[in-house]
């Protein structure tokens, strides 16, 4: 079943591609036939780009999907396998159980181990069973999502179909819209030139007229302001004689104000020079009086190292210091007289120092007096001579403007000529004008239409890129829910690995079991053959006691019954060794069942391997023991 599963769905994929590919040839012969749509198609290529992407996801999921099965199909033929061999050691255990039938308490026991390693198995048997049907079921689950993935990429390819369809139409008119436009656009342009060479024509016009106007405003006015300046010229004229006039009676009145100023420049240079001569005076006396300062402070100085010499010696020389102190007295006294003096002289000094200050700041006020006299004068003289050439100039400008004029008035009846002229065909040319606003507003109304037609087109545009968008996140989805099933594919891959290597764990198992049940065969053989040997002997016994009591010579059966009584105490200690290994292996088989418990418990299969070895190992010791 799965194998036909498998080939419907490869067959499915395949009809499926094989339906994209006859989708897609109509798309490619659609590029053909349309190849001035380049610029327009640049987000229909995305979509394409989109949909090879969904192609080959689909691709990769039908490749998963037919690993998987490959891989369910091994885990069913491992299944298989290890019912086959559970069923072997189901006929073995049978066998066992029926060889085991008449054997004695040993044999009992060992049903038992039996029982329990065959219910372990069993048990472990039924948990890989589970497995294996969680196995089954996580199957059919990623079968089921795969159908849903497949589904669900049928129809984002159905709508990416449709979508493409509309796509194209939407191209179709947006061409036709296009080629409409364009012819619009084109008669446009013409009438926009036809209207822009008659504003060109009806400007060049108009600049013309209010150029004409504006020369023959501006000459007017020149002429107004030439009659202006010329009249002005004339009164600035009278105005200049007469203050010439006056600037020259004021030239004199500052020349004798100058003569003077010299005189007084000249006494305030005399008082400089006497005052210099003074303040030279002044610190010759200054410098002799430093000289002075300085010597008494050199005197001071040298009193001061006497007053310390003396200071040092007052301990030895008494009369001394008194004489010197007498002497330091009267110097002390010359020194504040000197230094009384020396005060007198630093206030004269400071106060010939305050009078040459005030001396030098009225010297430096007289001359800035002679300098800013001087300034003014040089000022006066040269807006003298300046006029005399404006007058010059002006009456030069008086006969260029009466030419001026003249010519300006030929050129005004020229100018109004011209301006009738004009009149005429700017009448002509706003006429022309109404017409080409007439149809200048069909055209503006005929764009405003093109403009909403362009609108209603971009809005479709941008549903169709919304629509792109969703498909894109449904893609991302996808590619999260492959990623998902890459994971998941792994971790099954992770636990058939496992269950591998549990299965060869089982068989190395089995193998033991196998070589232990052997071992344990031979030693039930050989307790068998020990049991009849010892019953042959107690016949024996028997036989012979019996055969001495009915003698009647009591010294020969006393002899005998002294030899047999050994072999009976003989029997007897074996009977005894083997009743106590009996207690030990029902103590030792307590102690697996514990261990089996807790195994179970613990659901670790090592424990009760390694309890059942550890039992047999116990029970072949003391089978040995009893033996010897």
């Amino acid at each position: 079943m799965a194998k036909k599963k498998v080939s419907r769905n490869s067959n499915g994929a395949s009809n499926e591609q094989q339906q994209i590919q006859n989708q897609s040839v109509p798309v490619t012969s659609q590029k053909s036939t349309k190849l001035s749509r380049e610029s327009s198609m640049e987000d229909h290529d995305s979509s394409e780009e989109k949909f090879q992407n969904l192609k080959s996801l689909n691709a990769i999921l039908l490749k998963q999907t037919m690993e998987k099965r490959q891989q369910i199909e091994s885990l069913f033929q491992a299944k298989d396998s290890l019912e086959i061999e559970l069923v072997r050691s189901g006929k073995e255990k049978t066998l066992l159980r029926e060889e085991l039938c008449g054997s004695s308490d040993e044999n009992f026991m060992l049903k038992i181990e039996m029982d329990l390693l065959m219910g372990f198995v069993e048990g472990r048997v039924k948990e890989m069973g589970v497995e294996v049907d969680w196995l089954f079921k996580e199957k059919s689950d990623r079968e089921t999502e795969i159908r849903d993935l497949k589904r669900e990429a049928n129809g984002l390819i159905r709508k990416l179909e449709s979508e493409r369809e509309e796509f194209s139409r939407v191209c179709d008119e947006r061409d036709l819209v296009k080629s409409g436009f364009d012819l619009q656009s084109e008669e446009m342009n013409l009438l926009k030139e036809s209207v822009v060479r008659l504003e060109m024509r009806e400007v060049s016009l108009g600049e013309e007229v209010g150029r004409l106007k504006c020369e023959n405003g501006r000459l007017v006015k020149e002429r107004k302001k030439r009659e202006e300046v010329i009249e002005r010229g004339n009164r600035e004229r009278s105005e200049l004689v007469e203050s010439l006039e006056e600037k020259v009676r004021e030239i004199d009145v500052l020349k004798r104000e100058i003569e003077g100023v010299v005189k007084e420049k000249m006494e305030v240079e005399m008082v400089r020079r006497d005052q210099r001569e003074m303040i030279v005076e002044l610190e010759k006396k200054l410098g002799d009086m430093n000289e002075i300062v300085e010597s008494l402070t050199k005197e001071r100085e040298g009193l001061r190292g006497q007053v310390v010499g003396l200071e040092k010696s007052l301990d030895e020389v008494t009369e001394e210091a008194k004489a010197r102190a007498e002497q330091i007295n009267e110097l002390v006294k010359e020194k504040t007289v000197k230094e009384s003096e020396l005060e007198g002289l630093m206030v004269e000094n400071n106060s010939i120092k305050k009078e040459i200050e005030m001396a030098m700041v009225q010297f430096s006020d007289k001359e800035k007096l002679v300098e800013q006299l001087l300034r003014e004068k040089n000022e006066l003289v040269q807006r003298v001579v300046n006029q005399e050439a404006e007058i010059v100039e002006l009456s030069k400008l008086a006969g260029e403007q009466k030419h001026a004029v003249a010519q300006l008035r030929k050129d005004y009846n020229d100018q109004i000529k011209n301006g009738e002229k004009l009149n005429c065909n700017v009448s002509q040319l706003k006429d022309a004008l109404a017409l080409v606003e007439v149809e200048r507003d069909n055209a503006g109304k005929a764009l405003d239409e093109e403009k909403r037609n362009m609108v209603a087109l971009k809005e479709k545009v941008v549903a169709l890129e919304k629509t792109n968008e969703a498909t894109g996140k449904e893609l991302e989805k996808i590619k999260a829910e492959r990623g998902r099933l890459i994971k998941e594919k792994k971790e099954l891959e992770n636990r058939s690995e496992s269950l591998r290597n549990e299965k060869a764990i089982l068989q190395k198992d089995i193998v033991e079991l196998k070589r232990a049940t052997g071992v344990l065969k031979t030693e039930l053989e050989s307790a068998g053959t020990n049991a009849k040997q010892s019953l042959t002997m107690l016949k024996s016994v028997s036989s012979l006691v019996c055969g001495i009591e009915n003698k009647k010579d009591e010294k020969k059966r006393g002899k005998g019954m002294d030899s047999y009584s050994v072999q009976l105490e003989a029997i007897k200690k074996a009977f005894k060794n083997k009743e106590s290994m009996v207690e030990e292996m029902k103590k030792e088989l307590a102690k697996m069942k514990h261990s089996v418990e807790d195994a179970h418990k613990k659901k670790s299969f090592w424990t009760l391997v390694s309890s059942v070895t550890s039992l047999l190992m116990a029970a072949s010791v003391a089978y040995a023991a009893s033996l010897k």
